[in-house]
């Protein structure tokens, strides 16, 4: 079964069309090579009441099983993405985070510095990844097979 993801990136500079969006596209292309359906991709400023009301409207319009955010999840004070994702959640998905931080001390001990978080809101699972391109594709690559089982838990009996 194919599972719908959309993207967001969450980066003023970038939305504001002063730099690429190189993360968002590196998510879109992992998630391609991997066969899972993007239902769509943009790009929002930092921002948190834009972020928090783009992704209730995607999570609650069912748009997409997974959603999955880059960027916005550093120590920049306008970096805003784990607490506009945690303003929606209905239900933590903690270990998600955990892994990813796990898996990226591999490479780096700058690891830790993520303030990435996941969960549920309805039936949609939230995933934040950072925004820089090689280590969200790394991130997402090592965590989907858990959000493809994470989907297919949350859909028994639906």
């Amino acid at each position: 079964m194919s599972y719908r993801v959309y993207v967001i990136t969450a980066n003023t500079a970038r939305y504001n069309g002063e730099e690429p969006d190189l993360s968002g596209r590196a998510v879109v292309k992992t998630l391609e090579q991997a066969g899972y359906t993007v239902a769509g991709h943009q790009v929002l400023p930092d921002e948190r009441k834009i972020l928090v009301e783009c992704m209730k409207t995607i999570c609650d319009q069912r748009v997409a099983d997974i959603l999955v955010t880059t960027g916005g999840t550093g120590f920049s004070p306008e970096d805003c993405t784990p607490e506009a994702t945690m303003d929606i959640l209905e239900r933590p998905a903690l270990g998600i985070p955990e892994a990813m931080r796990a898996h990226m001390l591999k490479a780096s001990p700058l690891g830790v510095l993520t303030r990435a978080t996941a969960g549920i809101r309805k039936k949609t699972l939230i995933v934040n990844l950072p925004g820089t391109p090689d280590i969200a594709q790394q991130c997402l690559a090592y965590i989907l097979p858990f959000l493809k089982l994470g989907v297919q838990t949350m859909n028994e009996g639906a």
